[in-house]
């Protein structure tokens, strides 16, 4: 790692640098889960993945983290002049750790859209609203089910819908699912790893930059090795404006 200019603050110094290693890891490792070999080899191929949404996981946090304790991020953010946001984009093109995720579930991942869907204005922070929407999706959705994604517009706003089984998210948890922290009795029971900071992110995202809204869903639809699973929708409407 080179040495911080002492005129520059460390924490985005030391962001930036993580990153660049994180970055060069993933690109990596996605390369060797594309290996025809490894693929043909069901405990590498699932080590890989394993290690990636590690990798994911933690370049989430680090976004997170940097945007919360780091006011000069936020600051540059809102500073800078907004452009255009292909957000239909960002959703039919996932990245390669997400594409080699699904594939290793079997999870079929759909996106229907309207013809001409405008762009958006928008800080580039907000094509990452499609990471943590996916990671969520990706990792609480059992092998082999689908997860089904509309991106429509509608006057001035465009409407993304995401709809995915996974652990039921009760009725009294759904109001404070998006809260810093917080995961719902099911999601802990599965025992999938989360940090309870991806909602509470997209909320910052959408609502308070973006001027959207963002409204959650979960209903019971079957029991899963004693758990409640229920199809879980998360909708955004953006400005397109």
């Amino acid at each position: 790692m080179e040495s911080a200019d002492n005129n520059k603050p460390l924490l985005p110094f030391l962001m930036h640098e993580v990153y660049a290693y994180m970055n060069s890891s993933k690109s990596k490792l996605n390369s060797l889960a594309n290996n025809r070999a490894i693929q043909n080899n069901d405990l590498l191929r699932d080590e890989i993945l394993e290690v990636l949404s590690y990798i994911e996981q933690i370049n989430l946090l680090m976004n997170y983290v940097d945007f919360k304790e780091n006011p000069e991020s936020i600051e540059s953010l809102l500073d800078s002049e907004p452009g255009d946001i292909n957000i239909l984009q960002s959703f039919q093109k996932p990245n390669q750790y997400f594409r080699n995720l699904m594939k290793g579930k079997r999870l079929k991942y759909k996106v229907q859209a309207e013809n001409n869907i405008p762009l958006i204005k928008g800080y580039p922070i907000l094509r990452s609203i499609v990471n943590i929407i996916l990671d969520n999706a990706v990792k609480y959705a059992p092998n082999d089910s689908e997860i089904e994604c509309t991106i429509e517009s509608e006057k001035n706003d465009i409407i993304i819908s995401m709809i995915n089984e996974g652990p039921l998210v009760e009725s009294d948890e759904i109001k404070n699912i998006i809260n810093k922290g917080v995961r719902g009795r099911n999601a802990l029971s599965c025992g999938k790893r989360g940090h309870g900071f991806g909602l509470d992110f997209l909320n910052e995202i959408v609502q308070k930059i973006h001027f959207g809204k963002l409204e959650l869903s979960s209903k019971y639809s079957v029991d899963l090795n004693n758990i409640k699973y229920g199809t879980f929708e998360c909708k955004i409407s953006l400005p397109i404006l």
